[in-house]
Formats: structure tokens, sequence, C-alpha cells
């Protein structure tokens, strides 16, 4: 929304705000003390794009991006629309949910709530219970676990439920999230640095309780490599993905019993690994199966599109968007707009300013 580009004292043009979100914004006057006046007007620094077919949407939401914050995305409230939570270094958290465009308007809820915010800390969003609605699962360098489910508003008030462990706290371990045995809730996967895997499969009430499977695999711990979670061949079990340096591709399939036991696909594709580039996963085409997404730091896309079989085998689309590219901008995928097929945020750290673009691929 281009006519919300104005930096200024919030309080000052409540009636410019008013014309603009004449569709029915809510203005939160707590979150407005202490903007300082400045009515410059200024260009957004690159424009919005309708790159993948669907609308798109943007505003200077100046959310989300004072020391310390860091944006997370997951559908808080359980309506099928990724939401956007703040979490900062004070473990204050803010949330921020998507309406029925998927377009956000500013905070809906916030807690002073100090949770997650000790050194060696890191907040992972996933559902943990089964509700269909993401939780806050915090884990530390000691291996320690809390989780805050978020309640039926998709607001959270403290620890639920806390587990001293020492789970996945060694070093060069990595803590992933995902459903791998596909009954609905979120699990946890460790993995090393060695290519070892441990997984704890969450219970009934969406809690932790040690190693239900392990397996020294030996697998995506060569240099350069990176893991990413996902569901590339449809079967609601979230899958393995192994990308390197050189671009090469290996994936394991979750077994029925949502375990990995080894190399399932591969293909020396040399796809994404060029200087800049990074790789994402989302369904962006909505047929149920996870495809990879590769963004680098001239603002370029290309997809790779998941085949029937969950197999990746060369770019499918490409747009050289020149978008969400500048210094301290941060790109998000989620699906905000509940088309079932996975959108892109744009987050700029510097001073808040958001851009979606919506897919209808």
């Amino acid at each position: 929304m281009r006519s919300t580009n104005m930096i200024a004292n919030a309080k000052s043009i409540l009636g410019a705000i008013a014309v603009v979100c004449s569709a029915g914004c809510v203005v939160d006057d707590d979150a407005l003390e202490g903007l300082e006046l400045d009515t410059t007007l200024r260009a957004a620094p690159e424009s919005n794009q309708s790159f993948l077919g669907g609308d798109v949407w943007e505003r200077d939401a100046q959310w989300c991006y004072h020391t310390g914050s860091q944006l997370h995305v997951g559908d808080l409230n359980g309506d099928h629309r990724a939401d956007m939570l703040c979490h900062d270094g004070a473990g204050n958290k803010w949330v921020d949910l998507a309406d029925s465009n998927g377009h956000f308007w500013g905070t809906d809820w916030k807690h002073e709530v100090s949770w997650c915010s000790h050194p060696g800390s890191k907040l992972h969003l996933g559902d943990y219970n089964g509700d269909g609605r993401d939780d806050m699962l915090c884990h530390d360098t000691a291996g320690q676990k809390w989780i805050d489910y978020a309640d039926s508003n998709g607001q959270f008030w403290g620890t639920d439920w806390s587990y001293t462990d020492g789970w996945c706290a060694h070093a060069g371990s990595e803590l992933h999230i995902g459903d791998f045995n596909g009954d609905g809730r979120d699990d946890m996967l460790c993995h090393d640095t060695d290519g070892q895997k441990w997984i704890d499969f969450a219970n009934g009430s969406g809690q932790f309780w040690g190693t239900d499977w392990y397996y020294n695999a030996g697998w995506c711990y060569h240099p350069g490599t990176q893991l990413h979670i996902g569901d590339f061949n449809g079967d609601y079990r979230d899958d393995m993905l192994c990308h390197d340096a050189a671009g090469q591709k290996w994936i394991d399939y979750a077994n029925s019993n949502g375990q990995f036991l080894g190399t399932d696909w591969y293909y020396n594709a040399g796809w994404c690994h060029h200087a800049g580039s990074q790789l994402f996963v989302g369904d962006f085409n909505g047929d149920g199966r996870e495809d990879m997404l590769c963004h680098d730091s001239a603002g370029q896309k290309w997809i790779d599109y998941a085949d029937s079989n969950g197999q990746f085998w060369g770019t499918n689309w490409y747009q050289n968007a020149s978008w969400c590219y500048h210094a301290g901008s941060q790109l998000f995928v989620g699906d905000f707009n509940n088309s079932g097929r996975s959108d892109l945020l744009c987050h700029d750290t510097g001073n808040g300013y958001k851009w979606i673009t919506f897919s209808m691929l």
C-alpha cells in the first residue's frame, strides 16, 4: 500500500490513516508512542511486484526492527494463514495476525514475558500438540526445553511444559523441527556435524521425553552442507533434503515410522550454489509437495517443483525479480492468505517495512 510509505508521528496523521484503512485497520495507540515527527515521503527500496502471479501488498509497518528483534512466521491462531511473531533479546513477544487477505496491520497481542531470552537460547515455532496452532519451543545450549502452547486466540502466557534433558546440546548439534511420522504433531530432529541423527517424537500431549530413534547415518555432514526439512513427496511426513556448496542434492524420505535410513534420491544438480544464493523450501504450486526456491543477492528467483515422486530435475520457473535483496532485507516463506500455496514475505530489519507477493503459480 504505497500511501503508507510515510514515516511520521503516527498520531499526527491519524486522519490519513483512517482514509487509508477504510477497509478496516486497527491502530494501536500504545504502538504509536515515542515515534518522532518526520513527514518526509520516501520511496520503498524496491517496488512490489506480482512475480508469483498473485496479488501484492506492502506497508511501512515499522514492526519488529528494534535492536535484538527476530521475526518468526507461523500459523499462531489456527486459521490456516501464516502470522508474524516478533521475539526480542529481552524475551518480549508481539503477534500480528494475518487478516482474511493475508495482510498485516500491526500488533494484535503483546506480552513482556522475558521468555527464551537467556544466553544460548533459541526459539522454534511448531505445532507440537497437534491443535492446528503453532506453539513456541525454547531450546538452549544446555539441551533444556520449554514449550508455551498457543491458546485459542494465538496468544502465549508462559511455560506450559519444560524438561531438563540435555538433548541435542553437544558440540556441532543442530535442532530441526518437522512432523516426521505424520501424526499432525511436530517432532524434534537432532543433526550433528558427524551426520548422526536423533528423533524425539512429540507424544499425544505435545511433550518430549527423550530419543525415540537414532541412526549413525553419516549423512549430510561434509563441508558446505545444509539440512532442510520438508514434505517433498506429499505423504504428510517431513523428509530430509541435503544441499551442498556444489549444488548437489540428496533426499532421505521419512518411512512410515518417521525414520530415515539413508539416501533415497540423489542428483548432481549444480543448482542454487552460486555466490549469494540461498535455498528455501515451500509448496509454491499448491500440489501438497514442497518445492525448492533459490533466492540470490541480486533478487533473482528460481523454482524447481517437486515431481510426483518428490524429486527435482532443474529449474521450472525463473524471474529476475530484483526483489528483497537490499541491505537489511530478510526473506520468509509462508501461506499468508490460505491459498494452499507458499507466498514470499520480505522484511526490512532496518525500518520494519514489509512486502508480500502472493503465489498463484
